[in-house]
């Protein structure tokens, strides 16, 4: 979970934000989105919680859910439910070792997550300051919302700098 700082940041950060779609709005701007239309929209709308290759070339592991699904850190900003640390001690031991990483030790491969913030119709990508367009294209093809032309903004945090070797 985001520490006391990080969080306030990215509310920060959410506040200032440059709107580029109001989601209610977006296909017609006289008519207020229904219940129905939120609940479509929400179930197709992906969150993630990810870790990557030592060598960042890779996806190790990913686990996504709709934002149906997902936990709503503020109004209609939507994170993956769980930390990193309670996905990470329920992987099988084989696949983290097979990656590299180590059984017990979440931070010892490279992590992040895809968030979606429905007020400006966009995903953040959070990860270190190893994050760069070809992680952002991996991540985005294989949560398929690159098939969409989603915007896809990165999220440089240095809560995810941390890597033990």
């Amino acid at each position: 979970m985001l520490s006391k700082e990080n969080r306030n940041k990215l509310i920060q950060q959410i506040k200032f934000a440059k709107v580029t779609t109001d989601v209610a709005q977006a296909n017609n701007p006289k008519k207020k989105a229904s219940k129905e239309d939120k609940e479509k929209w929400l179930k197709s709308n992906l969150v993630a919680i990810f870790w990557l290759t030592k060598d960042f070339k890779k996806i190790a592991f990913i686990h996504a859910v709709s934002a149906y699904d997902a936990e709503e850190l503020l109004d209609n900003y939507f994170t993956y439910p769980a930390d990193h640390f309670a996905i990470w001690n329920n992987l099988p031991k084989y696949d983290i070792e097979r990656y590299g990483g180590e059984v017990g030790n979440y931070i010892s491969l490279p992590r992040g997550r895809l968030d979606y913030d429905a007020n400006h119709d966009k995903y953040i990508l959070r990860g270190g300051k190893w994050l760069n367009n070809s992680i952002k294209n991996m991540i985005a093809t294989t949560t398929r919302i690159k098939e969409i032309g989603a915007q896809v903004e990165m999220s440089k945090e240095d809560e995810y700098d941390q890597i033990d070797n």
